[in-house]
């Protein structure tokens, strides 16, 4: 229709934007809730353009601007969000479905420690696991501390209650990965915590060692799920 007649029956139009004198009109709605002038190429019904994202955020005082993303792009959108999503689940040690209360719990964990709630000494075990290797044991532990230097204290504690064995803790920082070992005086002469800290620490592109019980060393990883794996092998390779 001419466009004074289109704006007359109420259809807006967008504030600066230039329009010939016969306009393509578009309502929307079985009562026409939304009259709008043409401003490009239409479909037949929203279910045609497929995957469609949209999301809004404010300009100003009482403007929003929202953006749509379809198809291809769309797609592109989801995987970037997949990527971040899997890099998280590594960083933070947790599967999918304990994600969101994993990171809820970091938060409400930094804000106490913000306000003095919580000691900085406080530690976090992330993952714990034992494992048998005929007659002495290799503990793996995971933790999150502020402070890497804690490390020492809990790898000597969990090393009076064990009767022959090796510990191993590490520490998770960003990409960056803080190793401690600890090896029973029985166990000196079988395994040494310098060896066992080099490997670990070689494996992450860092470096590490120590004494014959104890040692600790440093790296960077963007998968410690993967490494945390590797940890029981590589120490079951150096001891004799």
């Amino acid at each position: 229709m001419e466009l004074d007649k289109a704006m007359e029956s109420g259809a807006q139009a967008l504030f600066g934007e230039k329009y010939d004198d016969e306009v393509r009109v578009l309502s929307m709605g079985e009562k026409s809730f939304s009259v709008e002038l043409c401003g490009g190429t239409h479909v037949d019904r929203t279910g045609d353009m497929g995957l469609f994202i949209i999301s809004q955020s404010a300009v100003a005082s009482g403007i929003r601007r929202i953006e749509a993303l379809s198809g291809k792009q769309a797609i592109s959108y989801l995987e970037e969000l997949r990527a971040v999503n899997d890099s998280i689940q590594s960083l933070l040690n947790s599967p999918q479905d304990s994600l969101e209360d994993k990171i809820k719990s970091l938060i409400d964990e930094n804000k106490k420690l913000k306000k003095g709630g919580v000691q900085s000494s406080s530690v976090e075990v992330i993952y714990t696991e034992t494992f048998d290797h005929g007659d002495w044991s290799l503990v793996l532990e995971q933790v999150a501390v502020t402070d890497n230097k804690l490390l020492r204290g809990l790898v000597d504690k969990k090393k009076a209650a064990l009767e022959n064995g090796v510990i191993v803790l590490l520490n998770v920082i960003d990409l960056k990965v803080a190793l401690v070992c600890g090896v029973t005086q029985s166990m000196t002469s079988r395994i040494s915590a310098g060896d066992v800290v080099k490997s670990l620490a070689e494996s992450l592109g860092g470096k590490g060692g120590g004494r014959s019980d104890f040692a600790q060393g440093a790296g960077e990883t963007k998968d410690i799920n993967e490494f945390v794996t590797s940890i029981s092998d590589i120490v079951k390779s150096l001891a004799k």
